[in-house]
């Protein structure tokens, strides 16, 4: 893959004064994680419709190929049903009828785009071509 871009660098201050262990930091990185490359094949389906149980904001930066994003605010939980329960992009309004009614956001970023979604916000994901992505959870005084 290559080298990585300086900013998978900037954590490893705190990351050891935090997390002495290498154990106990690789632990974090994986359950919360951190920082991600994310590969997707042409026409692949990405990610399924959910909100990040690790509670924070996210970022993603599109470096090669087109991701079609749908994203929906956490006061349109009602109309989401459970993770994965609706395809946001082709959705089946007798198994999920409630989802009629959710007003969200559809969005396609392109190489060198980015996108940002804060904390409890609904997204599911489809990757148009190619894809690599660069990802990253954002801690705050809301989720720290």
């Amino acid at each position: 893959m290559g080298v990585l871009p300086a900013q998978f660098e900037t954590d490893q201050l705190w990351l050891r004064a935090c997390f002495p262990d290498d154990h106990l930091r690789n632990e974090f990185l994986r359950s919360t994680h951190w920082k991600m490359a994310l590969l997707g094949s042409s026409g692949g389906p990405g990610m399924f419709n959910h909100w990040d149980v690790i509670r924070t904001s996210s970022w993603q930066v599109q470096t090669k190929g087109r991701k079609r994003w749908h994203i929906c605010s956490p006061s349109q939980h009602g109309l989401m049903y459970d993770a994965g329960k609706v395809d946001t992009f082709h959705p089946d309004y007798e198994r999920a009828p409630r989802f009629r009614q959710a007003r969200c956001y559809l969005d396609t970023v392109g190489p060198g785009e980015a996108l940002y979604y804060p904390m409890d916000w609904w997204h599911q994901t489809e990757s148009l071509d190619e894809t690599v992505s660069i990802s990253a959870s954002i801690a705050d005084s809301l989720n720290y």
